[in-house]
């Protein structure tokens, strides 16, 4: 039969190969807490990676309308300085002298100002 040296090793085999048993059992508990929180991980990254590319696009969005609304403002006021051209050159045109030369001052904006010119019905 055993005697109680046998009996005691035997035990403690036993209990160690129990406590290998338990640690194996922490680490694959461990090992899939660890994989739940990889794949939470994961979506969040993909979650963040699809709000990044929206605010791209509602920046690119913004930042046409800005450009489109600078380009318009540049656009009117352009126009606007060759209409006033156009009045000025008219205005000259219906106003010059018979020798071909004109008076005038430049008033702002690209605008003559004539003065004193005598017009076809004056000589």
């Amino acid at each position: 039969m055993f005697n109680r040296k046998q009996v005691a090793d035997a035990a403690t085999e036993i209990a160690e190969h129990l406590k290998v048993v338990d640690n194996i059992k922490a680490l694959q508990a461990a090992q899939k807490d660890l994989s739940v929180a990889i794949a939470t991980l994961g979506e969040r990254i993909r979650d963040i990676e699809i709000s990044i590319i929206q605010l791209k696009s509602d920046i690119r969005v913004e930042t046409l309308k800005e450009t489109q609304s600078i380009v318009n403002s540049v656009q009117g006021g352009l126009n606007s300085r060759i209409q006033d051209l156009a009045i000025s050159v008219a205005l000259i045109e219906n106003k010059r002298v018979p020798n071909g030369s004109a008076e005038g001052k430049m008033i702002g904006n690209g605008v003559m100002q004539i003065e004193n010119i005598p017009g076809p019905d004056d000589q």
